[in-house]
């Protein structure tokens, strides 16, 4: 059923002004159906497809399923984060049926939660179909949201996730969906069903109205979001400027060390930025890099500066409050599944803002407690747990995390990869404000799309770069100097991988796919200023 990319320069027309959203759907597939009920009650896969094909020129220009009104089997879009495992559930593709005369008929099941009927006399065919809670992403950055081309999608978004019932059941028939993990997003597009929800007409973009707890979506047809050329995709024009990758790095480093008045702050920033580890190989020392940015005094304009450039940033706010939370997702005795905090998807920057903390040590309950120590593995091992009632799983995030503290840290006192001090420090002199972020954002959009995209590039890249023996020889001797001045053998393992990773991220910024003696020696004196 996947079809590859169907972006396209059209793509932000208004859904109100087409007329396709008010044909009959299940009319077109019940014309289908009988054009061969033995295959496609056999193969419902089929007949989708078929489906899919039709409306292949159309997906994009469906209603919003969250900012547009939708109706009762209307064709809808939504872009969805799975929040948890599969169902499995049975779909009746096709029976014959026995009216009050006796006259029996075929009707079609595909695609709808049930037939209506009285008597069947025969099933013509029955599949499996695979069934996942999905919810909308959060932290979607208003650039980011602009590929769905939905207007005000952030804001519906935002306000969707604080209602604890903004799931949407979503239903796909192809095997492949069997295998989708959590944390998985798509982009989808389907069939509406409202039938549970008692308002015949629901305003998605009202969270007063109807919840979307009971709404089903009948996929027709699904792509993954591929976060690293969804942005060249519906900004085709970053692909045309000449060396666009050097000059959008050029262009990130320059704007940081602007904000943030210094160049060594700017890179290990923009180093940090491209840390992915959904890009990773197995075992790479993603968390040696320092994850801490220390004397923040406006978290806020920290924040949309960092928006500028990353798809995708979830903010916590740390209390002792916010502690209480659920961090973990679990199942509520009820059955429903709950998303906690930590859950966010793949390449998510979680930032967890404790500039707010009080400066004296925090009283935490047995529940705060508990949640600290998850936020700690957390930041450990990028695992997040999965509560049920008789087990917990442990799944792999593909998100990384920022802390934000003031003069004293809390979650970010210490690396907790190394075990040791290891922070980014913003010097007094940094000037940045909220105005001035806001007007460089309006003002350089185009600039910015370049920054975004070789951005997007490094993380991608990342996982490739590879070390030479000659920078191992180096690595070597580097190890040798710092246990002839300080035998803390643990100490300086953790600040050689900390040199290497540094050294890969330079390497990636600079378009390469090795690390040369220049990149080396870079990551060293970078390695060093944070001891400073």
């Amino acid at each position: 059923m996947e079809m590859g990319s169907i972006y396209r320069e059209d793509s932000c027309r208004n859904s109100e002004d087409l007329v396709h959203n008010e044909i009959d759907i299940y009319e077109e597939v019940d014309r289908i159906f009988f054009e061969n009920v033995a295959d496609y009650s056999e193969n419902p896969c089929k007949l989708i497809e078929k489906l899919s094909k039709k409306f292949w020129n159309e997906f994009k220009t469906w209603k919003c399923l969250h900012t547009d009104q939708v109706k009762q089997n209307d064709l809808v879009r939504m872009r969805g984060m799975i929040l948890n495992g599969v169902d499995t559930e049975f779909s009746l593709n096709g029976v014959v049926t026995v009216d009050s005369d006796g006259n029996t008929h075929v009707v079609c099941g595909i695609l709808r939660d049930c037939i209506q009927c009285l008597n069947i006399e025969e099933i013509k065919g029955i599949s499996h179909r695979y069934v996942y809670n999905v919810v909308p992403e959060r932290g979607s950055a208003e650039w980011y949201t602009k590929t769905l081309s939905c207007k005000n999608h952030q804001k519906s978004v935002d306000a969707f996730l604080k209602d604890e019932k903004s799931k949407v059941s979503v239903k796909f028939y192809s095997s492949e969906s069997e295998l989708f993990s959590p944390n998985m997003v798509f982009d989808l597009y389907g069939i509406i069903d409202l039938n549970k929800i008692p308002d015949e007409e629901c305003d998605f973009s009202s969270v007063s109205k109807s919840s979307l707890c009971e709404a089903t979506l009948h996929v027709i047809h699904y792509e993954p979001v591929d976060c690293y050329s969804i942005l060249s995709a519906v900004y085709p024009e970053v692909l045309d400027c000449p060396d666009v990758h050097a000059r959008g790095i050029k262009a990130t480093l320059d704007a940081l060390e602007r904000f943030l008045d210094s160049k060594i702050v700017a890179e290990l920033l923009v180093s940090r930025f491209i840390v992915s580890r959904s890009a990773q190989p197995e075992k790479s020392v993603v968390n040696s890099l320092p994850y801490t940015l220390k004397n923040v005094c406006d978290s806020k304009t920290i924040i949309e500066m960092i928006k500028l450039f990353i798809s995708k940033v979830h903010v916590i706010e740390m209390s002792e409050k916010m502690l209480e939370e659920s961090w973990a997702s679990y199942m509520r005795p009820d059955g429903c599944f709950e998303q906690g905090l930590l859950q966010v998807s793949d390449d998510t920057l979680i930032i967890i803002d404790e500039t707010k903390l009080p400066i004296n040590d925090l009283s935490l309950s047995k529940e705060g407690m508990k949640n600290f120590e998850i936020v700690s593995n957390f930041l450990l091992t990028g695992n997040m747990p999965f509560i049920f009632p008789y087990q917990t799983v442990e799944i792999e995030s593909g998100a990384t995390v920022f802390i934000l503290s003031g003069e004293k840290c809390f979650l970010g006192e210490a690396n907790m990869f190394t075990k040791e001090h290891c922070s980014i420090k913003l010097p007094k002199s940094y000037l940045v404000d909220m105005r001035f972020i806001q007007q460089y954002g309006v003002e350089h959009d185009s600039v910015l799309n370049l920054c975004r995209h070789a951005l997007l590039s490094c993380r991608k890249n990342l996982g490739n770069i590879e070390i030479g023996k000659e920078i191992q020889e180096l690595s070597i001797q580097e190890f040798l100097e710092m246990q002839h001045k300080n035998r803390n053998t643990e100490r300086n393992s953790n600040r050689l991988h900390r040199m290497l990773m540094i050294s890969k991220c330079l390497a990636s910024l600079m378009g390469q796919n090795y690390v040369d003696q220049k990149c080396w020696t870079r990551a060293v004196e970078l390695e060093n200023s944070l001891h400073e």
